[in-house]
């Protein structure tokens, strides 16, 4: 009915990111996701917002939501770098391929324009974030996704490679000869072992 592939389905795009995007999720993660949709297809998609929130809620996930056109989230993530850096690993999972598409090549644009000061700005979120979480040597504790040396620092490699070179996959960077073989290998190997530690 409503949701089939003429009618709300068509004009809306259910997108993971952050983590859920990535693919790095771990136990009692967040769910990241967002409700792309055309102009003026708000008021039918609140609904559909507002029982994918409750589902989710009910089966025991922590979700977090948006729910935008692609001129509303192009628009945050030039103001906003948490924003920008969590839509950087936006994949599809269901709905429109034409408006998400449409989106990630206007996002693209926009951080192609910018890219100094976006990377400037997640830089400097980045050294909030570990001034806040403490410096990994002197914890007992340490936070294995937000200290220094964790898994938010491989992530901001992926975010400035998206700024720099437009490719967040640490593979890509390595196929173009952004990353040496050696640091390459030594990534693949900080971030298995560190989703490997988040999960235990």
């Amino acid at each position: 009915g409503q949701a089939g592939p003429k009618g709300l389905l068509s004009e809306i795009a259910l997108v993971a990111h952050g983590g859920y995007g990535r693919r790095d999720v771990a136990p009692a993660s967040d769910v990241d996701l967002m409700i792309l949709h055309r102009h003026g297809a708000m008021a039918r998609v609140t609904p559909l917002a507002e029982r994918l929130l409750r589902d989710v809620f009910d089966v025991g996930l922590q979700l977090g939501h948006s729910v935008r056109t692609p001129w509303q989230a192009c628009r945050l993530a030039r103001h906003d770098s948490t924003i920008c850096a969590s839509l950087v690993d936006s994949r599809l999972l269901a709905g429109n391929d034409d408006l998400f598409e449409g989106f990630m090549r206007r996002f693209r644009q926009i951080v192609r324009l910018q890219p100094g000061r976006l990377m400037a700005s997640i830089r400097a979120s980045r050294n909030e974030e570990r001034l806040r979480y403490g410096e990994t040597v002197f914890l007992l504790e340490p936070n294995v996704k937000r200290s220094r040396g964790a898994l938010r620092d491989l992530q901001l490699l992926r975010w400035i490679g998206f700024a720099r070179y437009g490719l967040r996959e640490p593979e890509l960077l390595h196929q173009q000869g952004s990353l040496t073989d050696e640091d390459f290998r030594a990534l693949r190997e900080a971030n298995e072992f560190l989703l490997w530690l988040r999960n235990e």
